[in-house]
């Protein structure tokens, strides 16, 4: 059976920073009131349309950040919402489980008034587990990750943006899934977010 330990290695990151997030501001303004206000801490929720296996996937994940000016450095963390069916459509078939999460660098063009528009790519890592029909465990495998994105977003409130995105994941080194490899786990990727920052 599916452990849930593929979600690990992005949420795991995402608590790290969100922890930054929350102590940043405070412990830089020891250092200058000016470069306390100039840094904007934000979380953001997000849900994520791409493929594994060839299939319909759905993730949901988190970003904790960190902007100073219209450059932001943080963490983001991506969970499956349920794992995948893959192989042949007749008969039991197989399932796929992943996650990942890493190291997410962003610019932003507009940063304080009009619609939001940035680029982010995420440097990273995740894990995936194939297992039979049976609940068996046919393979298990780290990967590399990296995913840049292409972001629009508007503001509905003073502290609260909605936005819509597409990217790319690529993945490489999966060697031991036991039948998938890494392009079952390349993906266009389209999501939707809500962001929350001063």
């Amino acid at each position: 059976m599916y452990s849930g330990t593929t979600h690990f290695p992005g949420m795991a990151v995402v608590a790290t920073v969100l922890l930054l997030v929350l102590s940043g501001p405070g412990a830089l303004a020891a250092q200058g009131a000016d470069t306390a206000r100039s840094v904007r801490p934000g979380i953001e929720g997000i849900l994520q349309l791409s493929t594994l296996g060839g299939e319909t996937a759905f993730h949901i994940g988190a970003v904790a950040e960190l902007r100073l000016e219209r450059f932001s450095v943080g963490a983001q963390g991506m969970g499956l919402t349920s794992s995948v069916d893959i192989g042949p459509t007749t008969g039991p078939r197989s399932r796929l489980n992943m996650g990942y999460g890493g190291v997410l660098l962003g610019y932003t063009h507009n940063n304080l008034s009009g619609p939001l528009l940035k680029g982010t790519v995420l440097f990273g890592a995740g894990a995936a587990e194939h297992v039979d029909p049976f609940g068996n465990s046919v393979g298990k495998d780290v990967f590399a990750v990296i995913e840049p994105t292409a972001i629009v977003g508007l503001s509905v409130a003073r502290f609260l943006k909605v936005s819509g995105a597409v990217g790319y994941r690529w993945v490489a080194s999966v060697e031991d899934l036991g039948g998938p490899d890494a392009s079952d786990l390349r993906s266009i990727v389209i999501r939707l977010s809500l962001r929350l920052s001063r």
